[in-house]
């Protein structure tokens, strides 16, 4: 499926700017949490291809919609409250990537959820301080550092320029306001008051948010890990075959 770079789904006007949502196919409730920089274009690969009713978030300041203030990893997991508030859901499944997967943890730990799905994340998230001082400055910095460490090698250019184009679609301010709530979020004091059933799924190859940093998350209680060989960060956009029949077998246990 081909998404167009502005958003163009549904709207909920807050105090933190819009949010906006999508809602794909039927069956069991499953909320996508887009990462720093993106939108509900990254889920490109897994709308039509996993066997749910998708409802993908798209933050404020995200795919074209306005942000109001400052944000962190609570504001993003209140705004993905909005949504299923809006929709009336009951203890949906909820998967994030990166920056999705900290706003997935943070939002289980408040709220009733079936399950989670934390993909190429960490109960931590830490961002070098040049990178985030840079980064507030220039777009580019942070676009070409995502773009040459968020992908294994080999991957199709064509992959790239697809999320260099949802980028290209976040301010530069958003994109800092992103990174510095990665930098801020450490959830590792909490893990254990987290009992939904966890899905850890990562690439062996991701430079962005390495294996050691993903497996803190096994302390979460009742969690189980998967990787994809010879994959990067982005792994939903790199490995869409493998990455859509892990979660299609999880989202149906």
């Amino acid at each position: 499926m081909v998404f167009k770079d502005d958003f163009d789904g549904s709207i909920i006007d807050s105090s933190y700017g819009q949010v906006g949502y999508r809602v794909f196919g039927q069956g069991k409730s499953v909320v996508l949490v887009h990462g720093a920089g993106g939108s509900y274009g990254f889920w490109s690969e897994q709308v039509g291809n996993l066997d749910c009713k998708i409802i993908t978030v798209t933050l404020p300041g995200h795919g074209g919609l306005s942000r109001e203030g400052d944000v962190s990893v609570e504001v993003y997991a209140e705004c993905v409250d909005l949504v299923v508030e809006e929709l009336n859901l009951d203890e949906p499944v909820v998967i994030g990537h990166s920056m999705g997967g900290a706003i997935t943890l943070t939002y289980a730990l408040i709220h009733d959820v079936e399950k989670i799905g934390l993909i190429s994340t960490g109960a931590r998230l830490p961002i070098r301080e040049n990178l985030l001082r840079r980064s507030r400055e220039n777009k580019e910095v942070i676009m070409e550092f995502v773009l040459n460490w968020g992908f294994a090698p080999g991957v199709d250019e064509r992959i790239k320029e697809d999320f260099r184009r949802i980028m290209l679609n976040v301010s530069v301010d958003t994109l800092y306001q992103d990174l510095k709530a990665c930098k801020d979020f450490d959830l590792r004091g909490d893990l254990d008051h987290i009992r939904a059933p966890s899905l850890i799924l990562y690439g062996s190859i991701d430079k962005m948010t390495s294996p050691s940093l993903v497996r803190e998350l096994e302390r979460l209680p009742n969690s189980k890990s998967e990787v994809v060989e010879g994959a990067g960060h982005m792994l939903p956009l790199e490995r869409p075959v493998e990455t859509n029949s892990i979660l299609n077998n999880w989202i149906s246990e």
